[in-house]
């Protein structure tokens, strides 16, 4: 009947089994999000407003974070199940949003509400737990370095991102260090170790078991956090799960904690979010303290983690000091990089690339690193771009390339095999782009890096500027991408 409004971010999986209990409801969208407000419709006919909320979502199996308002009496009612939902206060004002940066500008009190709770929202708010009792509202003040979330002159926050690596990656190495010790002691005490992410965030889990198998000689697993229920045979309480997160809200990253924890795991995380849900779920967090990332695709966050993570594997074999004085050379050479030649460069080459397939080659620690860039590339540009380890292209990939394919390679010094790699692209008529310390004549196109032990770290930066400006190329919006969002946070 038009009275009740709803917003809801998750999935409702019992929605056909619950649309076809409304038989005598009309229903205007194939969403599964409608059926709320018509579940709440059909028990309000002989229940209260909050009786009818509450019955429905006794109905509802899935995940939400939603908002209901009732027409006839504008009374608010906000409810959390495996979905991030926050309420911000300031005086009369009250706020509901999914993260606290959506109104930290106007005010870090906050209440993060947890599965099954009930917020009435009226004149003041109430807040009733699982079984309907009510509860004490325990407002929280968060901590946030920077309140004016802006673009400060840059005209996309995805570009004014890349450039906050130049510093805010010293906030990433600056932390206590007694804390990085008894988390390096915590990781020296289990054998089997897995590292977890989704996306960019999964990209740095593969980044860092390359640093620690250099590091600190020892493997470490990588498994995709929607996988990890596939793994769970072998979890238990000898079992260490290093997730990481830029969010600290991605619903399978969550998942699979829980999973985790079900094991009797037991989890670190390496989050950006202080306050997030994966925060509060692990066992003990670290945080990477980059700052509010807006820009759907994750740069900075990517470098933070990867830094942290490198500080943990030289602190876990009594080496803090070496691994902070070698990540303050990285950061430097990030520093001196980023600066308006290397801009005007890679927009130039930019405009060269027209075709809708690419390729990033890497080997060694810059395989990874051609991961990443190539996801950076696909989610800012709309191009298919794979990332792939330099000899694996004559295993088949060999058979894509024609004349002009762009093909990105990412060199490291004394590294020959990448070289021969880029030759065989360029012997059947690809173009060669180069992210290197070096030149070298069968390279079409050249961007140079200061050279480095970890070389990768650096070549990233151009590759996610280059994602950037052919975003910009295309006349795209490169802060958001369709169909994508910045926290996933439904499976």
């Amino acid at each position: 009947n038009g009275n009740i409004a709803i917003v809801h971010n998750g999935i409702i999986e019992n929605y056909n089994e619950l649309k076809s209990m409304l038989k005598d409801h009309k229903f205007n969208s194939e969403t599964d999000s409608e059926i709320i407000a018509h579940l709440i419709e059909h028990y309000n006919k002989n229940y209260s407003y909050i009786e009818s909320v509450k019955k429905a979502l006794n109905k509802i199996k899935g995940s939400y974070a939603l908002l209901i308002l009732n027409n006839h009496n504008n009374i608010l009612i906000a409810a959390k199940k495996s979905s991030s939902l926050v309420l911000g206060f300031d005086n009369n004002d009250i706020f509901a949003a999914s993260d606290v940066n959506a109104f930290i500008s106007n005010t870090n009190k906050a209440y993060f509400m947890e599965d099954g709770e009930i917020a009435v929202i009226d004149k003041g708010v109430k807040l009733f737990d699982n079984r309907g009792k009510e509860k004490k509202i325990e407002i929280k003040t968060v901590s946030v370095k920077d309140k004016n979330i802006s673009k400060q002159g840059f005209a996309h926050f995805m570009l004014k991102e890349i450039f906050e690596q130049k510093y805010c990656l010293n906030k990433t190495l600056k932390q206590n260090k007694e804390e990085v010790l008894k988390v390096s002691k915590l990781i020296n005490g289990y054998k089997n170790i897995i590292l977890t992410g989704c996306g960019t965030a999964y990209h740095a889990c593969l980044t860092s078991s390359y640093i620690f198998s250099k590091v600190r000689k020892k493997h470490v697993s990588t498994i995709q956090a929607s996988e990890i229920i596939n793994f769970k045979d072998i979890l238990n309480k000898d079992t260490l799960i290093i997730a990481i997160s830029q969010s600290g809200e991605t619903a399978d990253l969550l998942d699979a904690i829980k999973i985790g924890k079900e094991k009797k795991c037991k989890v670190l995380s390496i989050v950006n979010v202080e306050e997030s849900t994966l925060a509060r779920l692990s066992d003990k967090s670290l945080f990477i303290n980059v700052g509010p990332e807006i820009a759907v695709a994750s740069t900075k966050a990517f470098t933070g983690q990867v830094v942290l993570l490198m500080l943990l594997a030289y602190s876990s074999i009594n080496k803090y000091y070496e691994g902070v004085k070698i990540l303050n050379s990285i950061i430097k050479k990030i520093n001196l990089i980023i600066n308006k030649d290397l801009l005007n460069r890679v927009e130039q080459i930019s405009k060269k690339i027209k075709q809708q397939n690419l390729f990033v080659l890497g080997k060694n620690l810059n395989y990874p690193i051609a991961l990443e860039s190539s996801l950076k590339i696909k989610e800012v540009s709309y191009i298919h771009a794979e990332g792939f380890a330099g000899s694996e292209l004559k295993h088949g990939t060999l058979a894509l390339i024609d004349k002009g394919t762009p093909c990105i390679v990412l060199c490291s010094k004394d590294d020959n095999d990448i070289i021969n790699n880029a030759a065989e692209v360029k012997a059947r008529g690809g173009t060669i782009i180069a992210i290197s310390p070096f030149n070298h004549n069968i390279f079409d196109y050249f961007i140079q890096v200061p050279e480095s032990d970890f070389q990768a770290l650096i070549n990233l930066i151009p590759a996610q500027l280059l994602a950037y400006y052919l975003s910009i190329n295309r006349n795209l919006n490169p802060d958001k991408p369709k169909n994508l969002a910045k926290s996933v946070t439904v499976k």
